[in-house]
């Protein structure tokens, strides 16, 4: 079957969920060069061992022209092999070069990394909790996601200037640059106003779809120093392209290990998201990064990481609820369908 695996441009697969030991093998197939067409579920009893299973009936299409997850392993490559070392703000130490690009054409699926398994409930609700403005880390803890919770702490705070906000208290960050850009911040409690990035985009949407002036920057110069860390994805510029709504995000700072791969869905869900409300459908994320980096301490996780297997990427289901505004998406109105991955692989965040 491999050397002809190039010659197919569709084939499908029945997935059973049970544990089996086959005493058949499918040969290697290179699940990264396909994407996912279709997927029905049946649930079937089994005579033989009186059981019922759920079956997955998956129908996998060749993609054209589009490298998927091997533009991020390739990238993570050339950083360990051309990367130089470089001291940075962490003390860590890290591998990075400057200026990359990848592209995904979000028809093909969600791009959720599948050399290793991603945590794609906490980089939901992490989104939403960016569209909410809100600003308070302690929001995320009480939905189990802890992914803010060391750059918000007492120690952290005190040791960088901002001992006079509460622990948990991010300052005018992500949420705040998204819906009340210009407004003078107090602390992570206090109702703003000032000006909604968000509302201003979806206006534009449905009124000047052909503007050229859709655009999200989050880097507010003069507010640097009241923020907990500045934004790393800083500016999203959104196209309508033949009812199709695509995205250039500029990224400054990239952490390839941690922060890139949650990155790359959360901004394709956001996508997703605005186009979902504008009544189009999700075209292309083009990724820019500036410094794109490997820690030190991720390099073995990260090697280990490019040796593993890579599958098709996942659909994504939006329940339709007639939401009208970001407000109204709830973290159980986003499911993932198809998704295999490798195992979780485990790397330590640099404070």
């Amino acid at each position: 079957m491999k050397e002809f695996s190039t010659f197919i441009q569709k084939f499908y697969l029945t997935l059973i969920q049970g544990d089996f030991n086959g005493d058949i093998k499918i040969p290697p197939v290179e699940y990264d060069a396909f994407y996912l067409s279709s997927i029905h579920r049946q649930r079937c009893f089994n005579h033989y061992d009186q059981k019922e299973y759920d079956l997955d009936f998956i129908a996998l299409t060749r993609r054209p022209n589009d490298k998927g997850e091997r533009q991020y392993i390739k990238m993570v490559q050339n950083v360990l092999r051309q990367g130089h070392s470089s001291i940075d703000r962490t003390g860590v130490g890290v591998h990075t070069l400057f200026g990359e690009k990848m592209e995904f054409d979000l028809d093909y699926g969600l791009p959720v990394l599948t050399s290793k398994k991603m945590f794609f409930r906490g980089i939901v609700e992490e989104l939403l909790w960016f569209l909410s403005g809100s600003t308070d880390v302690n929001v995320l803890k009480a939905r189990g996601v802890h992914i803010w919770d060391d750059n918000t702490s007492r120690t952290f705070l005190d040791q960088n200037g901002l001992s006079h906000y509460e622990e948990g208290d991010g300052g005018p960050i992500y949420g705040f640059q998204l819906r009340h850009f210009g407004e003078n911040y107090k602390d992570c409690r206090t109702v703003y106003e000032g000006f909604d990035q968000i509302r201003y985009v979806l206006s534009l949407l449905k009124d000047e779809p052909w503007s050229r002036r859709m655009v999200i920057n989050l880097w507010d110069p003069s507010k640097l120093n009241e923020m907990v860390l500045p934004p790393c994805h800083m500016t999203y510029h959104f196209k309508v392209e033949q009812e199709r709504l695509s995205c250039i995000l500029y990224q400054r700072s990239g952490d390839l290990g941690l922060g890139v791969p949650f990155n790359i869905v959360s901004a394709s869900l956001f996508v997703y998201i605005m186009a979902f409300l504008s009544k189009r459908k999700p075209g292309r994320l083009i990724h820019f990064l500036g410094d794109v980096h490997i820690y030190h301490n991720h390099v073995d996780a990260l090697r280990t990481q490019c040796l593993n297997s890579l599958y098709y990427f996942p659909k994504l289901h939006i329940e339709d609820r007639n939401q009208q505004n970001v407000e109204d998406f709830q973290v159980q109105d986003f499911q993932l369908c198809g998704y295999r991955s490798c195992s979780k692989i485990p790397m330590p965040m640099a404070v």
